[in-house]
């Protein structure tokens, strides 16, 4: 297995949260559990640990600055190997570790590592190598962003686009949605990933658990270390998204051997056996900023920014449209 280094002895590493809702904390526990590579070990005592990893998630409306987290004994007391995961669609940087989605312009990797989703969402995702699939390519969502509405645009006869408002990363999970999903990924060849609110998206890791071609989507999104993306994935910049039935058609013959690479990069990195070490060498890679090292002040200002649009969009902006739909006696969520 390969990231962006080797280390030469064992990690200890103390997995917690700053808060008490059980996900994504429990399935990466498990995945530490399932570990196949034994390289690291995660420990009981923060004091005898050489990394203090938060796993936190995107659902703290209570606390959306943080504050619990950032003030939390642990990183009072150890700031020099506390790090945290961060899967939020429009994060703002809080402390150093993984993120899912802080886009490439405001991406300083002293501080912070690409990183995939821990939770699988979809239980049907399956990897059938015999499958032939029907379809050159498909997608399946919402279209929340200007590339996806660009892709409702796309005609093809072995091409298939559904647009659905129904969430199937919801907390209640409709069980047909999630299988129909399933099925369409095994029975397509190229599946289109286009970033939504965030610049990656768990669809893309689906994909390669399926075992098919991601078709990246998403000008701003930051490749995790570690597979070599090239290889098996196809990028489409934002504006030519109208290109993608032609290019999708030169590529058919290659398809059978990207998809057996998509599968096993995501075997090998982002599978649940793997994570544990995955997300542990990713960490030990970073640059902490010690006090004799003067901060960047392009990224500063792009941290400030952030924060900034983050702020806006929590204090101004979703409280705004929550009297809006509730005037119009509308649902909001």
């Amino acid at each position: 297995m390969h990231s962006r280094q080797t280390s030469t002895s064992a990690i200890k590493v103390f997995v917690t949260s700053a808060y008490e809702d059980p996900e994504p904390l429990a399935t990466f526990l498990n995945n530490v559990a399932l570990d196949k590579y034994k390289k690291h070990r995660a420990v009981t005592s923060p004091e005898e640990a050489d990394i203090i990893l938060f796993i936190e998630n995107s659902r703290y409306h209570f606390d959306p600055f943080f504050k619990k987290l950032r003030n939390n004994p642990l990183v009072k007391k150890y700031p020099e190997k506390v790090f945290m995961y961060n899967p939020h669609d429009l994060p703002w940087f809080i402390l150093p570790g993984l993120y899912t989605c802080l886009p490439k312009i405001a991406f300083d990797n002293r501080k912070v590592c690409a990183i995939c989703y821990i939770e699988i969402i979809n239980p049907y995702i399956n990897f059938n190598s015999d499958a032939t699939p029907a379809y050159l390519f498909s997608f399946y969502g919402k279209p929340q962003s200007k590339p996806r509405k660009e892709i409702m645009k796309l005609q093809h006869n072995r091409g298939i686009i559904i647009t659905s408002e129904q969430d199937m990363y919801a907390e209640q999970k409709p069980k047909d949605l999630q299988l129909h999903y399933a099925q369409l990924l095994t029975n397509s060849k190229f599946i289109l990933c286009p970033k939504g609110i965030g610049t990656s998206s768990s669809r893309l890791f689906e994909t390669m658990q399926a075992g098919r071609v991601p078709v990246i989507i998403s000008d701003n999104w930051v490749r995790p270390a570690g597979p070599d993306w090239d290889e098996f994935a196809i990028f489409i910049p934002e504006d030519e998204v109208h290109t993608i039935p032609d290019i999708l058609e030169k590529e058919e013959e290659s398809w059978p051997e990207k998809s057996r690479l998509a599968r096993k990069a995501w075997e090998d990195f982002f599978a649940p056996e793997s994570l544990f070490t995955y997300f542990t060498d990713n960490i030990i890679t970073l640059e902490r900023v010690k006090k004799n090292i003067k901060k960047d002040s392009y990224f500063k200002v792009y941290e400030y920014i952030y924060f900034c649009k983050y702020f806006f969009r929590k204090t101004i902006i979703q409280p705004g449209k929550a009297l809006f739909y509730y005037a119009k006696g509308i649902k909001f969520t």
